[in-house]
């Protein structure tokens, strides 16, 4: 791997790292901007190819994994509550929004 491919792959890391801290901090902080199932399975398809693709030193390859732990995990959660909406709205037969069902 040349040396162009191995900076680009680094600043790769770089960005996603910064891009975890923007995201964890948003989460800590409540705030209704964390990234949807889409975006997340995006970033955990970059992280992967950066990982697969890069001579990372061990401690960012570390950094790497991390996140990508915590980007599945956050995703089976969101997946997780989609399949809870779905089994509540099979077994009432009902087409309401769930808050409203929750609320009756």
């Amino acid at each position: 791997m040349g040396a162009k491919q191995t900076d680009q792959s680094q600043a790769e890391s770089v960005a996603a790292s910064a891009a975890a801290a923007a995201a964890a901090a948003a989460a800590a902080a409540g705030s209704a901007t964390e990234p949807g199932f889409d975006q997340l399975l995006s970033d955990l398809q970059a992280l992967v190819e950066t990982l697969e693709g890069a001579d990372l030193p061990l401690e960012r390859s570390l950094e790497a994994f991390e996140r990508g732990v915590a980007l599945a995990r956050r995703g089976q959660q969101i997946l997780d509550a989609a399949e809870r909406k779905v089994e509540l709205l099979m077994r009432d037969g009902t087409t309401a929004p769930l808050e409203q069902t929750e609320r009756t």
